[in-house]
C-alpha cells in the first residue's frame, strides 16, 4: 500500500521466492521491475502458482484459498465491466440502470 515495496525476487528457471513473507496473508500488487502492474495477490507462507502472460498483463495467482477467491472475484468483476460497457455502447437502458 502506498507504493511500498515489501519484497522483490529474481525469476530463475521460472521460479522465485519471496523472503519477507509475514505469517498472515498480505494484500499486494505484483509488478515488473519497471513498475508495470501484473495483478493483485495475497502474499503468504505457501507455495503459489503464478501463471499467464506478463506481456499482456494476464497473470493469475493460485494455490491458496485467499488467492483463488481473489482471482475469481477479479474475473467476475472484469466480466461485469465488459457486459456493462457493451450494453452502454448499444444504449441499452435496461442494463444501464
Amino acid at each position: 500500500s502506498g507504493g511500498k515495496i515489501i519484497d522483490s525476487a529474481r525469476v530463475v528457471n521460472n521460479r522465485f521466492t519471496f523472503k519477507a513473507i509475514k505469517h498472515e496473508p498480505t494484500f499486494a500488487h505484483l509488478v515488473t521491475k519497471s513498475g508495470r502492474p501484473l495483478t493483485h495477490m495475497f502474499v503468504e507462507k505457501a507455495t503459489l502458482k503464478i501463471s499467464g502472460d506478463a506481456n499482456l498483463s494476464e497473470v493469475v495467482v493460485s494455490g491458496t484459498p485467499a488467492n483463488d477467491a481473489l482471482m475469481a472475484m477479479m474475473k467476475q468483476s472484469s466480466d461485469l465491466l465488459i457486459s456493462y460497457n457493451e450494453a452502454r455502447a448499444k444504449m441499452d437502458e435496461e442494463v444501464n440502470k
